[in-house]
């Protein structure tokens, strides 16, 4: 009689070790939204006997986690109760990433360490609120550590077990109700319909120690069958391709019994739930080709009022489309001067026509040449005339022969077009 629970004791905290070890790896359970938080292996185990024993959890179930985060209970629902599958939905999205490789590195460690005899089928994780769930079937067993789940939230859950045909079992994981019923609180509170507190159990949060209590719960009708496994597969793909409505959900008051019981019968739309909530669905309105906004330029875009395309003769001839700017057609006639004389002076670079771009990297490159042999040849010829009279030095008049002419050296110095300032500067030499 002791062997039994000893030895799955010890599978459980194998088990638990390699995925702590996992999660660490991963950088931790933490994602972007929501609360984060894991239950002891031994109170998990304690958790899942209790609906062994009372709520009929046996090989043919499939249990879904509602907040599921890295699906550590449904793991281990698959590995020590060989339950038959388990599924999560998870609002965070950084969670569910983690909960896919958490999920695989768990099973092929426990498969190579012999925890497990054979592979195991792994947890299918939904990346979405339950709120935009339409239905939880073929789940026979739901489980949820809500604390600090909003009461939205709670209601969309309760009003899915409700509606569910399958669902026959509830767990829920919070702090203690203490002076409140639990069965009142899920019915008329959560829309959970009418269900029985089978049991009640203090657990701990592993890590933090802190101490929550577990509620389990039956359906006081639960289903008559149980969807077989092919049926389940079945109905589970049914339910993922189904159109998904968001269902607005009503306030927290004493007035949520009776809501809860209509609309459990009812189909979840937007007109049956806008009855009930009075709310008025008002239609998003549609933008008319040639009217205001974005809507009309795109229109006049590719609309038949645009200008035909013409190929440009000049500027002049273009159309107004496609007509450059006044800025720009002044930049050009000032380039021209400029190019000319680059192109007729000897020594210069010749400028290639591949791009304005390139253009521009030619231009700067011989503007620079240009002034660093245009001040030295300016400078020698400024020193020649400095230290000699102006009619007895060759040099002197070889140099203002040069200046007057406007070249220097035969690299590119343009009177009064390229360097303007060098040139004034080097006439306030020469005066």
């Amino acid at each position: 009689m002791t062997e039994e629970p000893t030895s799955q004791a010890k599978q459980v905290r194998a088990m638990y070790s390699i995925m702590t070890g996992i999660e660490n790896n991963l950088g931790g359970g933490e994602g972007v939204e929501g609360l984060y938080g894991s239950i002891t292996g031994m109170h998990m185990q304690r958790m899942l006997a209790i609906m062994r024993e009372h709520c009929g959890l046996d090989a043919s179930s499939h249990l879904v986690d509602i907040g599921a985060g890295l699906g550590r209970p449904l793991i281990h629902a698959l590995v020590t109760e060989g339950i038959r599958g388990a599924t999560g939905i998870e609002l965070d999205f950084i969670k569910c990433m983690k909960a896919d490789a958490f999920l695989r590195q768990t099973a092929n460690t426990m498969l190579i360490r012999g925890l497990t005899q054979e592979a195991i089928d792994l947890p299918v994780i939904t990346c979405k609120p339950v709120e935009k769930v339409h239905s939880l079937d073929p789940a026979t067993h739901a489980y949820s550590f809500w604390e600090g789940v909003p009461v939205d939230a709670r209601v969309a859950f309760g009003r899915l077990f409700a509606k569910s045909r399958t669902l026959r079992s509830v767990t829920v994981v919070q702090r203690n109700m203490q002076r409140e019923n639990p069965e009142e609180v899920m019915e008329h509170g959560y829309c959970f319909g009418p269900v029985n507190l089978v049991e009640t159990l203090s657990v701990s949060m592993s890590g933090s120690n802190r101490h929550f209590t577990a509620y389990v719960f039956n359906k006081t009708q639960p289903p008559a069958v149980v969807p077989r496994r092919r049926g389940a597969r079945a109905a589970l793909a049914a339910t993922a391709a189904a159109e998904e409505v968001l269902v607005a959900t009503p306030p927290l008051s004493s007035d949520n019994a009776k809501l809860c019981i209509e609309t459990s019968n009812d189909d979840h739309g937007v007109d049956a739930v806008s009855k009930k909530l009075d709310l008025t669905v008002v239609a998003s309105p549609v933008v008319a080709g040639g009217g205001g906004g974005m809507g009309s330029r795109n229109a006049s875009k590719k609309g038949p009022g645009r200008l035909p395309r013409k190929k440009n003769v000049g500027p002049a001839s273009a159309p107004m489309s496609t007509r450059p700017s006044p800025r720009k057609q002044q930049q050009r006639q000032q380039q021209r001067p400029l190019l000319a004389a680059l192109t007729s002076t000897r020594g210069a670079v010749r400028v290639t026509r591949h791009s304005q771009q390139q253009q521009q990297k030619h231009q700067k490159m011989v503007a620079n040449r240009s002034t660093w042999n245009g001040k030295n040849a300016v400078t020698t010829a400024a020193s020649a005339v400095k230290q000699s009279p102006r009619s007895a030095s060759p040099m002197g008049h070889e140099a203002r022969g040069l200046l007057g002419g406007g070249l220097v050296d035969g690299a590119g110095f343009l009177e009064g077009s390229v360097y303007p300032r060098t040139r004034r500067a080097v006439l306030g030499i020469l005066s």
